[in-house]
């Protein structure tokens, strides 16, 4: 790389590049896409030298002030870091001065869907007269009682489901990334955005095995003797042709609509798993491997805090005891 000033698009597709081999090609979209919408656009002729703490500091105050979320603008300050060190190192004059610290995130409340929603789901998916498709509702049931993703739920084939051991194998995702400007799609000639990739999950503790409880082990050996699914087939298609993530979430807003869910997405399924799982006494650690986070401190994070009913029975045994 040249010792001479430069701006911070020069060095942009060069850091790319030396990334290309170093993280999954789902990390490489996201980071392109970051730098297509966020950060080109606005910092893209800056020389590197005047990107200082000053400047990235105002940048991500602009970020802010135009609506950013503080996951968007810390996302954008640590690719911003990445490619400064990058270019340091390849003898670009960059600022001394180029740290900033990331944006506070103010803690996330989940959603979870009531008890009573919960009933009636369940009284819905298992149901004799439930009008959804059977892939699509063992897909659901899945998510609901194993706490699997959506991308995870449409990778998944019926050799992953190991049915002599009650176990659920987890080793594929599958997303839609984005491709960026330089690549393009079809014969239209216009630039095809993003496409399908299956992969193995972005950690590795994301790859895992969850025991299936026995009610529902008996059921997917009920579908699978009733629908003699052949191991290379996707579960929720019945084909060796998978479902996308986008295509499976309009399946499931057309259920939630006609259940009266309100404003329920997909993930609350998984949301509404580790809810269960807390009130039911899991310990963290168990919890952790079951969803597959990277780390306990997420679990705690996010589940740790007691629902209100978990309050109350507390409370309730606490005057138990003042009555003894």
């Amino acid at each position: 790389m040249r010792k001479t000033a430069c701006c911070l698009e020069d060095i942009t597709v060069e850091w790319l590049k030396s990334r290309k081999y170093e993280v999954k090609e789902s990390t490489l979209a996201n980071y392109r896409y970051f730098l297509e919408h966020y950060i080109l656009p606005e910092l893209g002729e800056h020389p590197l030298q005047k990107l200082d703490t000053n400047s990235l500091l105002a940048y991500a105050e602009g970020l802010q002030s135009r609506g950013s979320g503080a996951a968007t603008v810390n996302k954008c300050l640590v690719i911003l870091h990445m490619l400064l060190e990058y270019a340091a190192e390849n003898g670009c004059k960059v600022a001394e001065r180029r740290s900033v610290k990331t944006v506070r995130r103010k803690n996330r409340k989940i959603s979870i869907l009531t008890e009573e929603e919960q009933t009636r789901l369940n009284r819905y998916l298992f149901g004799k007269e439930c009008p959804l498709r059977r892939e699509i509702r063992m897909g659901i049931i899945l998510s609901l009682y194993t706490g699997l993703r959506i991308g995870e739920v449409c990778a998944l084939k019926w050799e992953n489901l190991d049915l002599s051991r009650g176990m659920i194998q987890v080793e594929k995702t599958m997303s839609r990334i984005y491709i960026g400007e330089e690549e393009t799609g079809k014969k239209s000639g216009k630039p095809r955005r993003t496409r399908i990739e299956i992969s193995s999950p972005k950690t590795e503790n994301s790859r895992r095995e969850i025991p299936l409880p026995g009610f529902l082990q008996e059921y997917l050996r009920i579908e699978q003797r009733e629908r003699h699914q052949y191991p290379e087939y996707y579960v929720l298609t019945g084909t060796q042709r998978p479902m996308e993530p986008r295509t499976y979430s309009y399946h499931f807003y057309k259920m939630r609509r006609e259940l009266g869910l309100g404003k329920c997405n997909y993930h609350m399924l998984r949301h509404t798993f580790a809810t269960k799982c807390v009130e039911a006494g899991f310990d963290m650690k168990t919890l952790s491997e079951i969803l597959g986070h990277s780390n306990v401190s997420i679990t705690l994070n996010l589940y740790a805090h007691p629902t209100m009913q978990m309050k109350r029975n507390y409370m309730e045994k606490l005057a138990d005891a003042y009555r003894i």
